[in-house]
């Protein structure tokens, strides 16, 4: 796994990684980020980057770091996160599948027992979904 989204490091990762992992970097000034919009912008500069090195882009998995603000403590200023109750949630991680990313590493902010009590609910609303 490699992760950054710099064009050098596209190209490193296409030709020597089997996953690519979204950093949380602003790069897509026009999209808010990590909207719908911002994660599917994702999916050309990857996919051009293993065609640059003769790769076929399906064979290169896409994971992303994913920070989620819980209503249960005051979120850390600037940080652009997942919010809401557990269906905007939900909602929020299903947009990184529909984007084509296998895999998201949740960030929980508190990153507390609570916190993860907190999650709970979310992850059953994506259990089999």
């Amino acid at each position: 796994m490699i992760g950054g989204s710099g064009a050098r490091v596209l190209r490193l990762t296409a030709r020597f990684a089997d996953v690519w992992n979204r950093d949380f970097d602003k790069v897509n000034p026009e999209f808010e980020p990590f909207s719908p919009e911002d994660l599917a912008a994702w999916g050309p500069r990857v996919d051009a980057a293993c065609v640059e090195v003769g790769r076929d882009p399906a064979t290169l998995e896409r994971a992303a770091a994913v920070l989620v603000d819980l209503a249960i403590a005051p979120g850390r200023e600037g940080w652009q996160a997942l919010t809401g109750p557990p269906e905007e949630l939900a909602d929020g991680l299903r947009s990184y599948v529909r984007a084509g990313f296998s895999h998201v590493q949740i960030w929980l902010e508190p990153s507390t027992i609570a916190g993860i009590e907190a999650f709970a609910p979310v992850l059953e609303l994506l259990d089999g979904s």
